[in-house]
């Protein structure tokens, strides 16, 4: 079992080195030097965001580049979202619009997030369209690195950019690596497999996605995504299936940051609904997997009394691998060596997040924006 865990340990912890080396990074973009650029809009759908896009907004009229449009979809909110995104948008010389949402249609096709960017896609005027969560906040620079680098990639259908998360606690600090950093940072080669014709290692985060009109008219747009609470994901598959290119990767961390979640509460309520689903949509396939996470990790702690050589190499690994994730999406060295001796505290943890969105799936305890997640009209 050693050598196993010693194996599995060696092939991630490569290939999180080889991330860190291979992996786009939008801050490396040069700007001002391209030729015309395509036209873009950037979408928001926003429902009870009030508070958010305080901070949204003055990036993006604070963009050094400005020729594109802003359109903002008010999804049924209470919060006056509508007159805080008027009121900010008038402040500053980018178009915009600030569109009421319609209702979803009872038994619709569509969930509430879907159903927002169909809408906004449909007023959308630019070749590119950049869909943006209104928890983002974006550097001057962020949109016309986005532009850059999809007109540097022509077989590209679209990137998704990975930002730094912003949390306020530290419980908060030590789960939110393990569901957006460390698994991408040790399954999938970011800077390759977006080019390659496989479906399951597509992926994409509809936090900052950028994607072409063209491509996305020819998937059928969000209305061929459904109900799925994936739909960034889903999106990066279809394009694939429709062999309109891939959707880029793409590490953002100094140009995009997400405050995701404000506490512990929050943060387990909002995984509920698309955890499980990230890994295939079975309870049990994530408990399995959590279950490897545990067995590999906790190495250290079970190894064979006086086999000193598979301990040190065990922890050399790890330390690779958590080193080179932290490294990657733009921890400062001691940052990164900090990571590696909060890697088992955050583990136990985890573990304890994710027996409650278990018990959040198992009962269909899941609500989201107001909406019940397994409602038919949500």
């Amino acid at each position: 079992m050693e050598i196993v865990a010693l194996v599995f340990l060696f092939i991630l912890s490569t290939l999180a080195i080889v991330n860190y080396f291979t992996a786009f990074r939008l801050q490396q973009v040069k700007v001002g030097s391209a030729p015309e650029l395509p036209t873009a809009s950037v979408l928001i759908p926003a429902r009870n965001e009030a508070h958010n896009l305080v901070r949204l907004i003055p990036s993006l009229i604070s963009s050094n580049y400005k020729k594109f449009e802003i359109l903002l979809l008010d999804d049924e909110s209470d919060d006056q979202t509508d007159l805080i995104a008027q009121k900010l948008l008038a402040d500053g010389s980018i178009s915009y619009q600030v569109l009421k949402g319609k209702p979803l249609p009872v038994h619709s096709e569509f969930r509430g997030k879907n159903w927002a960017c169909h809408q906004l896609a449909q007023m959308a005027k630019g070749e590119v369209l950049i869909f943006c969560d209104a928890d983002v906040i974006i550097s001057s620079e962020a949109v016309e690195r986005t532009l850059v680098l999809l007109q540097h990639y022509p077989q590209a259908s679209g990137l998704s950019g990975l930002p730094t998360i912003i949390s306020s606690g530290f419980l908060e600090k030590l789960v939110i690596p393990w569901i957006m950093q460390i698994p991408l940072t040790m399954s999938l080669p970011l800077g390759f497999a977006w080019n390659w014709k496989i479906e399951s290692m597509q992926m994409a985060n509809g936090q900052w996605l950028a994607i072409k009109k063209s491509a996305y008219e020819t998937l059928g747009g969000h209305q061929a995504l459904g109900r799925n609470t994936l739909e960034d994901i889903q999106l990066a598959k279809e394009l694939v299936r429709k062999s309109t290119g891939g959707m880029i990767p793409v590490i953002a961390t100094q140009d995009i940051q997400v405050c995701m979640y404000s506490n512990w509460d929050s943060m387990v309520t909002g995984f509920s609904k698309n955890l499980i689903q990230i890994y295939g949509g079975n309870p049990f396939n994530f408990i399995f997997l959590l279950a490897c996470l545990d067995f590999i990790f906790f190495f250290p702690f079970w190894v064979n009394e006086g086999v000193t050589l598979h301990l040190w190499m065990g922890v050399s690994f790890i330390f690779l691998l958590r080193f080179s994730a932290a490294r990657l999406f733009g921890q400062s060295i001691f940052q990164s060596i900090l990571q590696f001796f909060l890697i088992w505290p955050s583990l136990l943890v985890l573990n304890i997040f994710s027996i409650l969105v278990l018990k959040n799936h198992f009962y269909q305890n899941i609500y989201w924006k107001g909406r019940k997640i397994n409602d038919p009209k949500c």
